[in-house]
């Protein structure tokens, strides 16, 4: 399945929003999430597409919810 790279933009959009509202560096977040700062650089920077599971891990790290839609 492909992601519409608007909806993906978004969906960056709003991780990075959370992550600066729980003022949380890219430091800080990546260490929680088990991944290298630049991975998450490149992540929010929209130059890479994470798996799956970095993107739960993601997720998960902020606390926050992923609604899928088929």
């Amino acid at each position: 399945m492909k992601i519409n790279a608007g909806t993906w933009n978004l969906s960056v959009q709003r991780l990075v929003k959370k992550r600066k509202a729980l003022r949380l560096t890219q430091e800080e977040l990546a260490a929680r999430m088990g991944y290298h700062v630049n991975t998450l650089r490149s992540w929010e920077g929209c130059k890479v597409i994470p798996s799956a599971i970095g993107f739960l891990s993601w997720v998960a790290a902020l606390e926050a919810t992923v609604q899928v839609r088929l």
